[in-house]
């Protein structure tokens, strides 16, 4: 058994294994928020809200997500994907892997014969949207989203030959503008053996994990250099769709940075203003975008998140130290 999720920090939220789960598994650990102090895990949440049900309205208990499997059979070799679909209730969302300046990213324990979680990649976060609420910014989803679990077969373990059970304990924080209630869905499906030279997961998964793709000629990953602007600030250009929509930059935190990288990366935290300059050319900027550190250089990242042919999409940005 093992969980995964993003860490529960502001602005951190990179997905981070760590052995402390005891005998038979391993548990993905949070961090602090650093505005309130939480204890590591989906427990501590719980127990905050029970303390607070006796002053929250009787409505509140049903603020609740429908949490599905995206399929119930899904073909796997050495390799699986399995969806994990949110339905939220209207006006109501659920957090990215880095939630913001307020939140708690879902996590999910899974418990599957001979599987364990690709320790590479193990969630897929879709791109997300910004949430604005009394002056704190989030980031998450509203409507429907949908997490991808990846697993791979566990080292002692033999090639699937016939169909293996799998469980996924889905905890996640869902909001809407009055509270913010934890909830827990247990999902249960099978892995079913691919055939030989199939594919190592469904049509369904694949649909996800393309849809977030940009699109050609886009490039989905993009190192870049800042450069100063006369006001002083920092700015890095990106090349998106010229019709992109709802465009927006979202940041890694310093354990995402520094699984891109081996240096030390800049976890930026404040809010970057994103303007198209035309022609498919999009700047991202702001003050504090990367510190000023003399005679070094670091880099931020994150993800530029856009709408655009009917699905929301990303590309992920690497920001390096201007030459200057």
């Amino acid at each position: 058994t093992r969980r995964s999720h993003g860490s529960t920090g502001a602005w951190h939220g990179s997905v981070r294994i760590a052995d402390n789960a005891g005998p038979g598994g391993r548990v993905a650990s949070g961090m602090a928020h650093p505005h309130c102090p939480l204890l590591p895990g989906f427990a501590t949440l719980a127990v905050l809200a029970a303390l607070l049900v006796p002053l929250l309205p009787a409505r509140a208990h049903a603020l609740e997500a429908a949490v599905s499997l995206l399929e119930v059979d899904v073909p796997a070799g050495d390799r699986a994907a399995v969806g994990i679909v949110f339905d939220l209730p209207p006006g109501t969302h659920i957090y990215w892997r880095n939630p913001g300046e307020a939140g708690l990213p879902p996590s999910v324990e899974v418990q599957a014969e001979g599987f364990t979680l690709d320790d590479d990649s193990p969630l897929f976060f879709p791109p997300p949207v910004a949430f604005d609420f009394a002056g704190v910014r989030s980031f998450g989803y509203a409507d429907t989203a949908t997490l991808v679990v990846r697993l791979r077969r566990a080292g002692d373990a033999e090639p699937l030959t016939e169909p293996a059970g799998v469980t996924l304990e889905v905890d996640y924080l869902i909001c809407d503008d009055m509270r913010c209630v934890p909830a827990r869905a247990t999902l249960r499906g099978r892995l079913v053996p691919a055939e030989a030279g199939g594919a190592t997961m469904s049509p369904a998964v694949r649909d996800v994990l393309a849809a977030a793709n940009p699109p050609a000629p886009v490039r989905a990953t993009q190192a870049v250099q800042a450069r100063r602007l006369p006001d002083g600030s920092l700015a890095a250009e990106v090349r998106l769709p010229a019709d992109a929509e709802a465009v927006g930059f979202f940041p890694h935190d310093a354990d995402a940075l520094a699984e891109l990288r081996e240096t030390d990366g800049h976890a930026f935290r404040g809010v970057a203003e994103v303007t198209h300059l035309g022609d498919g050319r999009w700047q991202i900027s702001a003050p504090d975008l990367l510190p000023e550190v003399a005679g070094a250089a670091t880099f931020t990242g994150g993800v530029v998140a856009f709408d655009h042919g009917g699905a929301r999409r990303q590309v992920a940005v690497l920001i390096g130290s201007p030459a200057d």
